[in-house]
């Protein structure tokens, strides 16, 4: 399944360049989506090409949990959400909103049915997790928030994905952290004599505590929930559990070049 999502009026083409087959033109209002799933059949093997003539929007392809999903701001981290929740593997996904600092008010809604899922306080630290069954939402928040979609309450442990998750800032290198895993940590570090520290984001407990050099990666396995990590320099971090997944890993660079212009 192929989502996308008009993050401004758009219109949209879903393209088959190899096949020369034009595979969905659509117009979206902001925050309208389209779903292609019986379209997709006509291009299998196809590598999509989907583009915007006016207007910007997100693509989001389905195949299981296991991702952050991006704010409307382009960024990991923000006060507006778009996604689908769906039913691979084990029927319902969970939707995990995470306030890293601040007490967030949300409000999570079925773009369908136009129900409110959830209204109420997300503690700052802490994360509201929904679990849901083929759901088109948009999760609204007055301060800025990350949205995953990870198993974390209807399987608790060892489900088989890994993502990436967001830092403070929205961005996926930063020094501070929330992350969700169902079982496995892993902490990569960009920098050297970065001091980190791993705690569980419910109890205060500490997973870990100490030095990683640059280019060094610190494996745990602190069992499934959400869990704090904070380093002195740049860091990105993983969970999830078994050898499942396909994210992109964040690109260090971005970060030094970050680090360039505040020294200018």
């Amino acid at each position: 399944k192929v989502v996308i999502w008009a993050m401004e009026d758009a219109v949209i083409e879903v393209r088959a360049p190899k096949k020369e087959k034009l595979v969905k033109k659509v117009t979206l209002a902001k925050g309208q989506f389209v779903s292609l799933e019986q379209e997709l059949n006509q291009v299998i093997g196809a590598t999509l090409e989907v583009v915007a003539s006016t207007g910007t929007f997100t693509a989001q392809v389905y195949w299981d949990e296991g991702f952050t999903v991006p704010a409307d701001n382009g960024s990991a981290g923000g006060k507006s959400f778009h996604t689908y929740v769906g039913t691979i593997t084990n029927g319902v996904n969970d939707l995990n909103v995470l306030a890293p600092r601040l007490d967030a008010k949300v409000v999570v809604t079925d773009l369908k049915t136009k129900e409110v899922l959830f209204k109420g306080l997300v503690k700052g630290g802490t994360a509201k997790t929904l679990t849901l069954a083929d759901k088109y939402v948009t999760v609204e928040s007055d301060v800025p928030v990350n949205v995953v979609v990870a198993a974390l309450e209807h399987y608790k442990t060892g489900y088989a994905e890994h993502h990436f998750a967001a830092g403070l800032e929205g961005m996926q290198i930063d020094n501070e952290f929330l992350v969700t895993t169902s079982g496995e940590l892993w902490v990569f570090s960009y920098y050297d004599g970065n001091d980190v520290t791993v705690k569980d984001a419910k109890s205060g407990a500490v997973v870990f505590s100490g030095k990683l050099s640059a280019g060094e990666v610190k494996g745990l396995r602190p069992g499934h929930g959400l869990f704090s990590v904070r380093g002195s320099r740049g860091l990105s971090t993983m969970g999830g559990a078994s050898a499942c997944g396909a994210d992109y890993s964040p690109a260090g660079g971005l970060f030094a070049i970050d680090e360039a212009v505040l020294e200018v």
